[in-house]
């Protein structure tokens, strides 16, 4: 039986790419209107009278255990190695701006209960868990002025798989020895024989 390693998760501009597309589909607003939320070169804010949003992930809190498998190695193209597999749950911090800031996060919200708009999250391994925080208006005072915006954090979860390439260990002798010094016995891995 051939063991399939899943790919590892999406992450990063990525994971950055694969939510902004999530929320243009939803919203309806122009993709250059969301935003990754940290970026090297920060873009100008746009005007007042400009509804936009800026989406990231601000935490990633794994599963407590990861379970490993360990692969014996069949072929170059799948040499011997582990892969570690857990679930983790993402928040994702979403800030509405502009004057429908409201409206665009309430139509978020409602629009992540709709199948057909997570069907890209979910070929990412994404996966919405029913949990969206209340909005909170958050109105930032800029140039004299103050700009509607309203926040939320949604969660995600995701198995995250990786593989760590990691050699097998054809044959080894080892020396058994007491607290003395004293060797015990010799053993050959793996077993003669085999």
């Amino acid at each position: 039986m051939t063991y399939v390693v899943p790919p590892a998760p999406v992450e990063d501009d990525d994971l950055d790419s694969v939510l902004q597309a999530m929320v243009v589909g939803i919203t309806g607003l122009d993709a250059t209107l969301v935003r990754p939320r940290w970026q090297p070169v920060v873009p100008k804010q746009p005007e007042p009278g400009v509804d936009w949003c800026s989406i990231g992930v601000v935490s990633s809190i794994p599963d407590a255990n990861a379970y490993v498998q360990h692969l014996s190695g069949i072929s170059i193209s799948q040499p011997a190695g582990d892969v570690s597999q857990r679930h983790e749950e993402l928040e994702v911090l979403v800030s509405f701006y502009g004057p429908h800031s409201k409206a665009n996060l309430g139509i978020l919200r409602d629009g992540l209960w709709i199948e057909q708009n997570l069907y890209a999250a979910k070929a990412s391994g994404l996966y919405f868990t029913g949990h969206m925080d209340p909005g909170r208006a958050a109105p930032e005072f800029i140039n004299q002025q103050w700009i509607r915006r309203w926040d939320s954090a949604i969660t995600f979860r995701r198995m995250a798989a990786r593989a760590y390439i990691v050699n097998n260990i054809v044959s080894a002798e080892i020396d058994l020895q007491d607290d003395t010094g004293h060797v015990d016995r010799v053993i050959n891995v793996p077993p003669d024989g085999r």
